[in-house]
């Protein structure tokens, strides 16, 4: 269930940042899996954030990394493979024997159980080397196929690297928000204003995160989310710096560093 029920835009200077739990409660449980989305919902979140690619014969399939090395599969890409193979992977032993059964989710059965329970903060993996720019497209056509069929576009948000992406998307479904996700920020303001310009919303690497990056995203009308705060040093950073949410591993831990980072200031 949805801590509180909030729609687009995330509201600048609301009184505490949004809490997000990062690949699902990924510290607890093997990342993108079923276990880590629904140990994410004990927590008092406000989203999920989740790794979306493509396999060989076209199904959206959640899954972070490039290859599927860590699931036991060698160093074949996600890309190469049907979805009839990945879904047979372990998907949860490398954290631990106990999570064993956990197998790769396809984008519609994340949708179907998880969709309209809590935000969902889709990234599109636009892997170097997964073929062409048209195989990212399709990948995030696909995605937004999917939303759109289950009326979800109320409750995502699209995130990636790549704003070629992003602008596919919006030209696809404007109706979805797009979220440009930054490891490093412009040096110069005129730059910034041109990279916020199209998004809706910038996701930023915390230890790239500064108050006057926020401050004029902030009179630009574009809400900043920050990525990966593990520890009450980011949790600190992200805050003073005005974030209006926050990406952990541990959704429950980030809940409560968040709250006394409130109450000291």
């Amino acid at each position: 269930m949805m801590r509180r029920q909030r729609r687009p835009p995330l509201r600048p200077r609301e009184p505490l940042p949004w809490v997000i739990a990062h690949r699902g409660h990924s510290a607890g449980a093997p990342e993108n899996t079923a276990a880590a989305f629904d140990a994410a919902l004990q927590a008092p979140i406000d989203g999920i954030e989740l790794d979306v690619q493509m396999s060989a014969d076209g199904i959206p399939v959640i899954h972070h990394d490039a290859t599927v090395a860590k699931l036991g599969g060698g160093r074949r890409r996600v890309s190469s493979l049907p979805w009839s193979e990945l879904r047979t992977l372990d998907a949860g032993s490398w954290k631990s024997e106990r999570f064993r059964s956990q197998r790769l989710l396809s984008l519609s059965e994340l949708l179907d159980r998880w969709g309209g329970r809590t935000w969902l903060l889709l990234e599109i993996k636009a892997h170097t080397g997964d073929r062409d720019p048209a195989w990212h497209r399709s990948l995030t056509e696909r995605t937004i196929d999917a939303v759109r069929q289950r009326t979800l576009g109320t409750s995502v948000l699209l995130l990636c690297f790549d704003e070629d992406v992003l602008a596919a998307a919006r030209g696809y479904d404007s109706q979805i928000p797009t979220v440009r996700n930054m490891d490093r920020l412009p040096t110069r303001q005129s730059r910034t204003r041109e990279a916020l310009a199209p998004i809706f919303a910038a996701s930023v690497n915390v230890r790239a995160l500064h108050a006057g990056f926020v401050d004029l995203a902030h009179q630009l009308g574009k809400p900043v989310l920050t990525y990966t705060c593990n520890r009450r040093g980011s949790v600190r950073r992200a805050m003073s710096a005005g974030a209006d949410a926050i990406m952990g591993n541990d959704p429950a831990q980030l809940a409560r560093l968040v709250h006394e980072g409130r109450a000291s200031g």
